[in-house]
């Protein structure tokens, strides 16, 4: 309900600015709102680290929503969906190992 409103009320935004031209610091800028850079380490090898809040732990935990994500994962070396809050993963193409 919350999205509908938002869809709505909201703002029209036509110029949008990414983290990076490639999809790791991309994915990793909108699920953080944090720059890339801002990591010890490569997310797309390591994730990212458990204590940086992401968009969907932040809908699921804080807000309610169900979440998901179908596609490439490319946000580290497994498939982390509930460390970042994410209640479905189906990753299409290459798998990476699962917890």
């Amino acid at each position: 309900p919350n999205c509908d409103r938002l869809a709505r009320e909201g703002m029209k935004m036509n110029r949008f600015y990414v983290t990076g031209t490639t999809c790791n610091p991309s994915r990793t800028g909108l699920m953080t709102g944090r720059h890339p850079a801002e990591f010890p380490s490569y997310p797309a090898d390591f994730g990212i680290p458990e204590e940086i809040p992401t968009v969907t732990k932040l809908l699921r935990d804080e807000a309610g929503y169900r979440t998901g994500h179908v596609g490439k994962w490319h946000l580290g070396p497994e498939d982390l969906g509930d460390q970042y809050g994410i209640d479905y993963v189906r990753v299409i193409g290459p798998t990476p190992k699962t917890h």
